[in-house]
């Protein structure tokens, strides 16, 4: 980011920060274009169950599928030659009550 933007950022108020959050969260996804309807159902029984959206379900079990491959040995040939584990790095980011975490 060139110097000066991020001091731009920072100089947003709370109301404009609120805008960008309700944008971003009014943006759906239809998970059902890549999941089968097994899946599918999983996943909307279980963020009906922990009382959260069906993204913040996918991005955990994208996670643990992630950690299942790479103890299975899994590896991503990214170039030829070039032999990988897989690795993926997730942050959910909402306003608050959203279920990003399920206490219980």
């Amino acid at each position: 980011m060139p110097p000066g933007r991020s001091g731009k950022l920072h100089a947003q108020s709370d109301a404009t920060w609120a805008q960008v959050q309700k944008r971003l969260i009014d943006i759906s996804f239809d998970y059902s274009e890549i999941f089968s309807d097994q899946v599918m159902d999983f996943i909307e029984m279980k963020s009906t169950a922990s009382h959260t959206c069906c993204g913040y379900v996918v991005t955990a079990l994208l996670a643990v599928y992630t950690l299942f491959l790479v103890s299975l040995g899994a590896t991503i040939e990214s170039s030829p030659g070039f032999q990988m584990k897989p690795n993926l790095y997730t942050v959910i980011v909402g306003p608050p009550t959203t279920g990003k975490f399920s206490s219980y």
